[in-house]
């Protein structure tokens, strides 16, 4: 009987020290995944008016691996100067490389303070979606039927000098730029904030009178992701 308990209690020994080492091992892999990557000095840009950054404030997401390795409920932010993405561990803030990320999603429900820059429910950032873009991030506005709406985010740094009762002070600062893309069939048209542009690439008779029917201005985001999202229910 004592043999038999000895028994069951190194069975049970066993298995504790066996998760306890698949966990150690799990936390270890995570550890690697991040090996590539390098720390950042929030200090950096402190001479430099702005800011590259696509959030204002660090927002929760699920990062995607090109292995298919998934990392959820991440604290991150997307930098347009270096076209990298950033990520907060505790006190840490590293840069990830690039090469090994291949998406990253955003919820909208889950960043209820960045609302004014997650324009729909899912918001993504990907690579390799076209070759334009070469090995850089774009963000995915909309995309289903084959049409797909695509944002490219990039900073770009200024230099000014101004004069101040006779004095000549430099400065720099950070020059935000958004452009939008219209990819269907195959075929990738830049968009402009313009009636003909647009009409132009949402190649269809029946865009122009919906555009006048839900009094689309056509001057903001959200009427582009608006007519991506009639354009795609289109035969």
């Amino acid at each position: 009987m004592f043999k038999l308990y000895l028994s069951h209690y190194k069975f049970s020994l066993s298995l504790i020290f066996l998760c306890l080492f698949l966990t150690g091992l799990a936390a270890q892999n995570d550890k690697i995944a991040f090996t590539n990557s390098k720390p950042v000095d929030d200090k950096r840009y402190s001479d430099i008016k702005g800011s590259p950054m696509y959030f204002k404030d660090w927002v929760t997401g699920k990062i995607i691996r090109h292995d298919a390795l998934i990392y959820e409920d991440v604290l991150l932010n997307y930098n347009g100067y270096t076209r990298t993405f950033e990520i907060k561990t505790g006190d840490e803030m590293i840069e990830l490389d690039g090469d090994v990320y291949l998406r990253v999603d955003v919820d909208a429900a889950d960043n209820p303070d960045a609302i004014d820059r997650i324009p729909t429910e899912h918001f993504a950032f990907q690579k390799n979606l076209h070759s334009r873009f070469s090995d850089q991030f774009v963000i995915i506005l909309f995309a289903e039927n084959d049409v797909m709406l695509i944002k490219e985010f990039k900073v770009d740094i200024a230099k000014h000098t101004i004069q101040d009762v006779g004095k000549a002070i430099d400065f720099k600062d950070f020059q935000r730029k958004e452009i939008y893309y219209l990819k269907a069939d195959g075929k990738l048209t830049s968009l402009r904030y313009k009636k003909k542009v647009i009409l132009g690439a949402f190649d269809s008779p029946e865009v122009e009178p919906y555009i006048k029917e839900h009094k689309l201005r056509l001057k903001t985001e959200a009427d582009l992701i608006q007519l991506a999202q009639f354009y795609s229910t289109l035969d």
